[in-house]
């Protein structure tokens, strides 16, 4: 029974894929929709004039058929200086010259072709805007790779933009857009002979200067802490503290010690900034290459453990700062450290209480 039903069914599906077939093959004349779409068929193929409407909004691409082979597109949403009607035309189904926007629904980016190969691609100086505005921004092809310009790569999965601004195929400067909901942020790495300084939008009295051996953490101008590479011989750690069904768990982390400028450190909510939180965690780079999205990554991770505590060892394998936890019949005890000394020991208290130690240790309360 069960073989003479699927029989059936089968039979069906090929007659319906069959009648469908048939009537596209038979199909002819201009069609159009509410939205403004228009699609033009002869003998069952795309030809003639052809209108995409993009999304809810007045943009719109227009192609051209010939016997179901794509001769060219024209766009109503690109402006760019002293090109009037940018047009991409096609050679064997393939753009050969002009326009061509990139396939990407977050920025605009239009590549231009001569003779098959890309030469230029154009974008917006001001690329979160939705407004048809001018590219004004050029960038050039060398070997399919932008060579002197700005490229760009996004990423849905890590919620990132990374522009690249290049001069003669060298990366000079480095800009990663962080988004989230109702929020972006954005951090500028710009590499120098000697290193680098990264920048944060949303906090503009904070950077970090990688010079030589040396990375520091600035506010207001002033260094108020610095990871040296040459002194850093021997391995640091840091241990997190987490919580799961009331059991404490520990991360452990190698990496390399961050020392006070001064004795007594400004006051200041540098703290509560992001780029703060990533000059820790450069500590864990190997090389110091600025990976920004790994690094965001981490901290993300850290989040989602509840990291309530945390202690960072020196190169000694001392306590230097943070605070050490232990568990026993679900209470917590701790031993609080700043720069290498003890100056709190707590006993049989909650978590929260631990966690509101460390935070105050960070000045984050």
């Amino acid at each position: 029974m069960l073989r003479k039903v699927i029989f059936i069914f089968l039979i069906y599906l090929s007659f319906s894929l069959y009648t469908q077939e048939n009537k596209t093959m038979n199909k002819d004349g201009i069609f159009k929709d509410n939205y403004g779409n228009i699609t033009s068929y002869k003998n069952g193929k795309l030809h003639g004039k052809q209108v995409k409407v993009i999304g809810y909004t007045d943009k719109t691409e227009t192609s051209y058929y010939k016997n179901g082979k794509i001769l060219k597109k024209e766009y109503n949403y690109i402006w760019i200086e002293g090109v009037e009607n940018p047009t991409g035309f096609y050679k064997k189904g393939k753009p050969y010259e002009g326009y061509f926007p990139k396939d990407s629904q977050e920025i605009l980016l239009v590549d231009y072709y001569k003779k098959g190969k890309k030469k230029y691609q154009y974008s917006k100086d001001n690329l979160f805007t939705d407004k048809i505005e001018p590219l004004t921004i050029k960038s050039t092809f060398k070997q399919n790779k932008i060579y002197d310009g700005r490229s760009y790569d996004f990423s849905e999965q890590s919620q990132y933009l990374k522009i690249n601004y290049l001069k003669k195929g060298e990366i000079t400067q480095q800009v990663f857009w962080v988004f989230a909901v109702h929020y972006a942020n954005a951090f500028t790495i710009s590499y120098t002979k000697t290193g680098y300084e990264i920048t944060e939008k949303r906090a503009d009295d904070v950077k970090v200067i990688r010079k030589d051996d040396k990375v520091s953490f600035f506010y207001k101008e002033q260094e108020i802490m610095f990871i040296s590479l040459l002194k850093n011989t021997l391995v640091a750690k840091d241990i997190g503290y987490y919580e799961v069904d009331g059991s404490l768990y520990q991360i452990i982390r190698n990496g390399l010690q961050f020392s006070s400028k001064t004795e007594k450190e400004p006051e200041g909510d540098y703290f509560r900034s992001l780029l703060f939180k990533i000059f820790m965690e450069l500590r864990y780079e190997k090389n110091y290459n600025t990976k920004i999205p790994t690094i965001l990554s981490n901290l993300k991770n850290s989040e989602r453990e509840d990291i309530f505590a945390q202690i960072t060892y020196d190169d000694k394998g001392k306590p230097f700062s943070g605070v050490i936890v232990s568990q026993e019949n679900r209470k917590y005890s701790g031993k609080a450290y700043e720069n290498g000394k003890l100056i709190k020991t707590v006993k049989g208290i909650s978590k929260d209480s631990i966690k509101a130690i460390y935070r105050k240790l960070l000045h984050l309360d």
